[in-house]
């Protein structure tokens, strides 16, 4: 099974801008078009980074000085708290706490951030009672589409026109246990964004022959998609690193097969060789004779006849 046979599952789209009075923010966005943004968990805190191509301006540059940046392979990656950020937060952990709600783009543009998100129909309501619980308390944050979602590859594909993607795959193993049936007929992606830096959740997208769905916890049984928490010490490690390195993910997406799990990390070309390195300090740190990198290759269009 491949992904673009599961992709349509999550069949609605959001999309929302939030204006910003941020100093640095609205000067960032003066200097550059479309800046990548990432949400992750560390130590109990939240934080948004910011993720500058090489040629910041001397203005930028003393701002930045007031915050933590890091530079690393060309790029400054500043990191804010999450609160610090106007209105983005509250509502984005409201989203988030959804079942099926998968973002699938985060950036800011001339001052504004947006940000898109793909979900189930079957959650429209909670996420219609949202929007109305969060427009009337932040004015600065507006509606731009919410209706039919075009899918995950879109949602990626456009990821990539904002700043050039890279895939890199790898194997590790993987044993969800006898009770779990077949294996081989659903993939997982993970919430490439989160609040929480102790548990990775996952959508748990099925083929649509496979009746037996034991894995993970019913969103829609007649459509197949399912959500779990992804139970692997060595994918924790990783994510829990890339957060401390701040790494972004623009998606996740692996597919159990033969006892191994097949990973599919879609982030930044600028920032592969900083994952790279840390699976394979993970892999020494846990003695996983098991791990293979597999692949590793700028992101185009074809990647979807393997994946």
């Amino acid at each position: 099974m491949l992904y673009h046979e599961v992709e349509g599952k999550l069949d609605m789209g959001l999309s929302i801008a939030v204006d910003q009075k941020h100093p640095l923010l609205s000067i960032i966005g003066r200097d550059y078009h479309s800046i990548p943004l990432n949400i992750d968990a560390f130590g109990g805190h939240s934080f948004i980074d910011l993720f500058l191509e090489s040629g910041a301006s001397r203005q930028i540059e003393s701002i930045a000085a007031n915050y933590k940046l890091l530079r690393m392979d060309g790029v400054s990656i500043v990191r804010l708290e999450a609160e610090e950020v106007q209105g983005i937060s509250a509502f984005m952990r409201e989203l988030l706490s959804l079942n099926s709600i998968f973002p699938s783009g985060l950036f800011l543009e001339s001052g504004i951030i947006k940000a898109d998100f793909r979900f189930h129909h079957s959650e429209l309501r909670k996420v219609s009672d949202i929007i109305g619980k969060i427009i009337p308390l932040e004015s600065n944050v507006k509606i731009v589409d919410l209706g039919k979602d075009r899918g995950g590859i879109t949602a990626i594909n456009m990821m990539n026109e904002r700043v050039k993607l890279s895939v890199v795959s790898y194997e590790v193993e993987w044993n969800p246990g006898a009770d779990f049936g077949n294996t081989d007929n659903f993939m997982l992606e993970a919430k490439s964004l989160s609040f929480d830096d102790k548990e990775i959740e996952a959508v748990v997208l099925y083929g649509s022959s496979e009746t037996k769905r034991k894995f993970g916890r019913p969103i829609s049984e007649e459509d197949g998609v399912y959500v779990t928490k992804v139970d692997s010490d060595f994918v924790k490690d990783v994510w829990i690193k890339c957060n401390e390195r701040h790494i972004p993910r623009g998606a996740v997406i692996a597919k159990p097969a033969n006892g191994k799990m097949r990973i599919h990390t879609f982030l930044p070309s600028s920032l592969v060789n900083q994952y790279i390195e840390i699976l394979f300090n993970t892999s020494r740190d846990r003695s996983k004779s098991d791990f293979i990198l597999t692949g590793s290759r700028a992101y185009d269009i074809s990647i979807w006849d393997t994946i």
